[in-house]
């Protein structure tokens, strides 16, 4: 498995009006509105520069194009084409790389000998949490409830995890345009 750290941020999907819906960057912990729903992303990877720059079509074309052996592993890969295909809403393309991402996570090797599941628990719960935002933005929020609660419970204290959890069962209607937040857990 490829050992190499990567560093995720988040991208926060607002319910604005489409013509409203311009992409704009914020660093570190933006204060990001309850009704919000927030994806995560690996940085220092193709493509995750345009996400964050809100270039939807080039991060996919980036990520898509990547060479087998660059730095960036099939999880990371994964889980920014889950992201980048929600953002664009092509849903049929987006479902499959959301479920491979969870699959990825459950898989992916520890990140050092003392992590004791931490690190995968984490993982997973990015990629449970990403799942839930496609379902959510999708209208099918039964599967975006299920799989925001298997994200809560495998990683409580992640706060986009916690956002989504709550801007899901707030009863709010989710699924308009995007807005693009960086965010270091």
């Amino acid at each position: 498995m490829n050992n190499i750290k990567q560093t995720r941020a988040i991208v926060a999907l607002a319910p604005v009006a489409l013509l409203a819906s311009v992409f704009s960057l914020t660093n570190a912990h933006a204060d990001v509105p309850a009704d919000t729903l927030v994806m995560s992303v690996y940085l220092d990877s193709a493509g995750s520069d345009s996400v964050l720059a809100g270039d939807i079509p080039k991060a996919i074309t980036q990520i898509e194009k990547r060479h087998p052996w660059s730095s960036m592993d099939t999880l990371a890969a994964d889980t920014n084409l889950c992201v980048a295909y929600t953002l664009a809403r092509r849903w049929d393309d987006a479902k499959p790389r959301c479920d491979a991402s969870i699959a990825g996570a459950r898989l992916h090797d520890a990140d050092d000998v003392f992590d004791f599941g931490a690190a995968r628990a984490k993982r997973m719960a990015i990629a449970y949490s990403n799942r839930s935002v496609l379902e959510g933005l999708h209208n099918e929020k039964e599967k975006a409830l299920a799989d925001v609660a298997r994200a809560r419970s495998l990683a409580p204290r992640l706060e986009f995890v916690t956002h989504n959890w709550t801007a899901l069962n707030g009863g709010s209607n989710a699924t308009a345009g995007p807005k693009v937040a960086s965010i270091r857990p």
